[in-house]
């Protein structure tokens, strides 16, 4: 919970589209899926983003990217 906390905090300081909810089934997955490499496309504000990349950063591991086409 600590964690997602640190995640929420972020995601309110920056513009997008992606809830606290939707933020926290994503790290959920990433706990079990453990990627080493996460893409995402479509970024805008970078609030989905942030998710990816503290997660990366917690286990000291993998690579984020986000492209925006726009």
């Amino acid at each position: 919970a600590g964690e997602k906390k640190i995640i929420y905090d972020l995601m309110d300081q920056v513009n997008g589209w992606c809830s606290h909810q939707k933020a926290s089934i994503l790290v959920d997955i990433f706990m079990v899926t453990q990627p080493k490499t996460i893409v995402e496309i479509g970024v805008w504000g970078g609030k989905s983003l942030l998710p990816f990349a503290r997660y990366c950063k917690r286990v000291d591991k993998g690579k984020v990217y986000g492209i925006d086409p726009w």
